[in-house]
């Protein structure tokens, strides 16, 4: 069987057994959106987020979807990244939770160590039929293990704000499907990204942080939020070859010349 081939297998697999979720599990999108907690709401609708959101559309890889031309190669790559990323979150989790199990409230801990449940289970589809056992069995490019470290300095030094610094993910994927919605057409082979994200109310994740962050915390979580969503938008644009932007956070008023 051909190279080609083979990569175009492996998408369609994954496609069917992720709903390509990227790097959530489908459990952690069940809750009703609550209209009285918008704390997460107003990360995400920083005038940085925005700016950033719009790059993410602008990126190759959906631009390549939309239009049905992103190869084979292209999607394949980016999930195996993502195989290191899960991989790689699941040890971030365990260290928040350790960390979090002597504070209050004991809500993070638990969190932590059901988010590491979570992406544990996930991520063992990837050992049980390609034989990744770690993100030691990818080549990892600096896109994810950016993001990767960003993940572990916070839930080392800081792992109350993990919390923060995941929720980009959740809530980019959701908006990024519903912006692609009316552009992406039925015969299109991606268009099941789009089906799997469109939102179902909010994620456990957006839930939690409505619950235990107020408008106080904001600017401490606005930074963090900002980062994440950066490393979000170069995880897209690795995927077909664009160069990173970079950014000097803390201060969410101005934006990189790149985007």
């Amino acid at each position: 069987m051909a190279f080609s081939m083979k990569i175009c297998l492996l998408v369609v697999v994954m496609l069917a057994v992720f709903g390509v979720n990227g790097h959530n599990p489908k459990m952690s999108s069940v809750c009703e959106k609550d209209s009285e907690t918008t704390f997460s709401e107003s990360l995400f609708e920083d005038p940085f987020s925005v700016t950033v959101r719009e790059a993410v559309l602008n990126t190759i890889f959906f631009q390549k979807m939309v239009n049905n031309t992103l190869t084979p190669e292209e999607y394949g790559g980016y999930m195996v990244q993502d195989a290191a990323f899960i991989f790689d979150y699941v040890t971030a989790f365990k260290m928040a939770a350790t960390n979090m199990q002597d504070e209050q409230p004991r809500d993070f801990a638990l969190f932590y160590r059901g988010r590491s449940e979570s992406y544990t289970n996930y991520g063992s589809y990837f050992y049980q039929k390609w034989n990744l056992k770690n993100s030691e069995s990818v080549k990892m490019g600096p896109a994810v293990a950016t993001y990767v470290e960003f993940a572990k300095n916070l839930a080392q030094r800081r792992a109350k704000y993990l919390s923060i610094g995941i929720l980009p993910c959740d809530m980019l994927w959701p908006w990024v499907a519903t912006q692609l919605n009316e552009t992406v057409s039925q015969n299109n082979v991606y268009r099941s990204w789009v089906d799997d994200n469109l939102p179902h109310g909010i994620s456990t994740t957006q839930s939690f942080v409505n619950k235990f962050f107020t408008k106080d915390d904001k600017d401490n979580c606005q930074p963090i939020f900002n980062e994440g969503i950066i490393n979000e938008l170069n995880f897209f644009r690795s995927a077909c070859g664009e160069d990173p932007v970079y950014y000097s956070f803390g201060d969410s008023t101005k934006t990189n010349s790149n985007l």
